[in-house]
């Protein structure tokens, strides 16, 4: 499994607005992209910084997801007032989550 993680800083007034997006609009973009496994959203209320991570089957699923995701950035980054995302592009090497 393959990663990119797209960090930015906005307004902290928008952190929920920003989360909205992302349930409501990006998430069920995501869905739609080949080789997408899901999605985590990091962020701080009082600095309005965040991490939203990706996860893809593949290197080759996650490279063929880029055009569509640097599209999805910056609509988002300047409907929120936030910076330019910085992203950076990792192999997955541990994941576990225990479900309830």
């Amino acid at each position: 499994m393959h990663a990119r993680a797209s960090g930015m800083s906005g307004d902290p007034a928008r952190v929920d607005e920003a989360t909205k997006m992302l349930e409501n609009e990006l998430y069920a973009q995501l869905e739609q992209v080949d080789g997408f496994r899901g999605v985590v959203a990091l962020g701080q209320r009082d600095t309005g910084k965040s991490l939203i991570v990706t996860f893809w089957d593949s290197p080759e699923a996650m490279a063929a997801s880029e055009e569509r995701a640097n599209q999805m950035r910056s609509s988002a980054a300047a409907e929120l007032g936030a910076s330019t995302p910085d992203v950076d592009r990792f192999e997955v090497l541990f994941y576990r989550s225990k479900e309830k």
